[in-house]
């Protein structure tokens, strides 16, 4: 069962800021696109620099992607191919 991915309108803005923050909601919706796969509901959140210490909320509960590009990243274990 595949689950799905949601993110803030805010968050999209980082498209067009500049490229560093381009490729990191990139990365991080790569990673979001994995936990789908595997049946988890993903949703980026807005970042709110008051509050803000996680970046999605997995079926509701708040989460850090931390460390993309490191070597053992989630993507280097995803094997799920959900075809819906």
């Amino acid at each position: 069962m595949c689950g799905t991915v949601s993110v803030a309108p805010q968050r999209m803005q980082r498209l067009t800021i500049n490229k560093n923050e381009r490729n990191k909601l990139l990365k991080e919706l790569a990673i979001a696109g994995i936990l789908a796969r595997h049946g988890f509901h993903v949703h980026l959140v807005e970042e709110d620099s008051r509050t803000g210490s996680f970046d999605a909320l997995v079926n509701g509960i708040p989460a850090d992607f931390k460390r993309t590009a490191s070597h053992n990243n989630i993507k280097k274990y995803d094997q799920l191919n959900c075809s819906g």
